[in-house]
C-alpha cells in the first residue's frame, strides 16, 4: 500500500515540478527613484571600465601593429619571390 502512495507521489512531484519552474515571475516597473540610482551606478562603472579598458588597448596596440606589419610584410614578400621565380 505504501508503495502506491510513493509511487503517486514521485509521479506527481515529476509533472509538478517543471510546471513550476517554468512560471516566470511578473516584472515589476521600476520607479524613478530607481532608475536614476540604477543610471548613476551605470554612468560611474562606464567611467571606470572605459578608462581600464582604454589603458589595456593603450599596451596591447603596438604589439598588435607589430604583428600586422610582419604579416604584411611576409605576404608581400612571397608575392615578390612568386614574381621573381615567374619570369
Amino acid at each position: 500500500m505504501q508503495i502506491k502512495y510513493f509511487i503517486l507521489l514521485f509521479f506527481s512531484l515529476f509533472l509538478i515540478i517543471p510546471i513550476a519552474c517554468t512560471v516566470e515571475a511578473p516584472e515589476l516597473p521600476l520607479t524613478k527613484e530607481e532608475r536614476k540610482v540604477i543610471d548613476s551606478i551605470y554612468i560611474a562603472e562606464k567611467k571606470v571600465l572605459r578608462r581600464e579598458l582604454d589603458s589595456l588597448c593603450d599596451l596591447r596596440f603596438n604589439g598588435f601593429v607589430e604583428r600586422a606589419v610582419d604579416s604584411i610584410i611576409k605576404e608581400r614578400r612571397i608575392e615578390i619571390e612568386k614574381l621573381l621565380n615567374r619570369e
